[in-house]
């Protein structure tokens, strides 16, 4: 397949995709969704019904009377931030699994972090690299082998943050028992993450196409100079 200057405005627009969803992903809260079955107590089923992200957990009803009125954010009434667990608090005594279930949170907010900023810093190199865009010169293969290692770096944190969720998940169900009788479900912004990893996966190959584009492009130049210069 010929990569030129079309492959590379596809795979910006795609790595731009990518870069979008990712952001759409983190700053939503329905990552998990917990829904409560057959609970007949109506303070019980207020805390049993809701969804959450990185930074909120949100009420799919009123909020549990035991919030504090004052701990809602300003921006959903039925919300509250949570991502404040995830600090260490000196003199709280917590179980090894909850250990564990915090540091897989700090890990999977930390990769998905950096997964983004490594998305966003391949398309400004691709962006400011090629630059204003001239059809006949974008063969530049030091640009596209260093975009390559960068978005390489967002495909594995992107992973490592979705595998990370996924685990801390599987400790609260299976060592804490913490959804006891209620129904679980990975929500839609969980589904944005893996789509944004599978885009800049995509990505991927594209940028390794126009690498071996610009390489055979400077051997066939290597060439051209050689047999007239003989």
């Amino acid at each position: 397949m010929a990569c030129g200057f079309g492959t590379l405005v596809v795979s910006m627009l795609i790595l731009f995709a990518a870069l979008a969803l990712t952001i759409v992903a983190a700053i939503t809260n329905y990552w998990y969704v917990v829904e409560s079955r057959d609970i007949t107590s109506e303070e019980v089923r207020r805390a049993s019904n809701y969804h959450f992200g990185f930074w909120m957990k949100c009420y799919d009803e009123e909020p549990p009377k035991s919030i504090p009125v004052e701990d809602l954010t300003s921006t959903g009434k039925d919300c509250v931030t949570i991502f404040e667990d995830l600090m260490q608090r000196p003199g709280v005594n917590q179980t090894a699994e909850e250990k564990l279930v915090i540091d897989l949170s700090r890990s999977y907010i930390a990769l998905a972090i950096v997964s983004g900023v490594a998305q966003l810093a391949t398309l400004v190199s691709l962006l400011c690299g090629s630059w204003p865009g001239d059809c006949q010169n974008v063969r530049r293969q030091g640009l596209y082998v260093s975009a390559a290692f960068i978005l390489l770096v967002a495909i594995m944190a992107g992973i490592a943050s979705g595998i990370c969720f996924i685990a801390a998940r599987e400790v609260e169900t299976e060592e804490m028992n913490f959804y006891s009788r209620l129904d679980t479900r990975f929500g839609w912004s969980f589904m944005l993450h893996w789509g944004a990893t599978g885009l800049a996966l995509l990505d991927g190959f594209l940028i390794m196409c126009l690498v071996k584009y610009a390489a055979d492009d400077v051997n066939n130049t290597a060439k051209y100079y050689y047999y007239n210069n003989m």
